[in-house]
């Protein structure tokens, strides 16, 4: 038993390209991760390790394929800091009750400007923020209590958060060339986060 001083996080794999990108980002910004496919994942490996953090990554599909294999992280509450990232943001409001629609116009490989309101991991990014989309679905109802922190000229909801519990959720990819302040996003959000005081290594 030793003294576990990096927060250990787990990160939700949905097969997608910019994955290794995200355990890199977490990893620079001195975070343990455990990667772990969404359609394999036990949920004893979600419920009974404690876990600083965990991530629900970006891929394809629709959030409702999503909870079916997933189990749900919020039971009654939040068994860790929650960041979801783009699929993993819409999986987030999914299972709030809100709804994810088409577009009507995808968006891959797209930077655009968001306002923010300068909460949590937005302290210290400018106003509009350039971020890069990869995306063709959206958040077209956002339900109480999840707040809208993050949203595009079009009004489309970019983040949320939840006033009680540490959960986040960014449309954008924070881990994309085209989102210059991600590496600070992960960071703030790393920072956040409590590592537990000792474990089994």
């Amino acid at each position: 038993m030793r003294r576990h001083e990096k927060p250990h996080i787990l990160l939700i794999d949905n097969y997608d390209s910019f994955t290794f990108n995200i355990v890199a980002l977490l990893e620079l910004a001195g975070a343990e991760v455990t990667l772990r496919p969404a359609d394999d994942i036990m949920p004893a490996e979600i419920y009974h390790y404690p876990w600083e953090g965990i991530v629900v990554g970006p891929g394809p599909g629709h959030p409702a394929y999503l909870s079916e294999v997933l189990p749900s992280l919020l039971r009654p509450a939040p068994v860790a800091p929650l960041l979801g990232i783009c699929l993993g943001h819409q999986y987030l409001i999914h299972i709030f009750g809100g709804k994810v629609e088409p577009m009507g116009r995808p968006l891959f490989g797209i930077q655009r400007l968001i306002h923010h309101t300068g909460e949590g991991l937005f302290q210290g990014q400018p106003d509009p923020l350039p971020v890069g989309l990869y995306h063709a679905l959206h958040a077209s109802y956002v339900p109480e209590p999840l707040r809208v922190v993050a949203w595009d000229d079009e009004g489309h909801c970019m983040a949320i958060m939840h006033p009680t519990y540490p959960i986040w959720g960014v449309q954008f990819h924070p881990d994309s060339i085209l989102t210059p302040g991600g590496p600070l996003l992960i960071e703030s959000w790393v920072r956040s986060l409590t590592p537990s005081p000792a474990k089994n290594v």
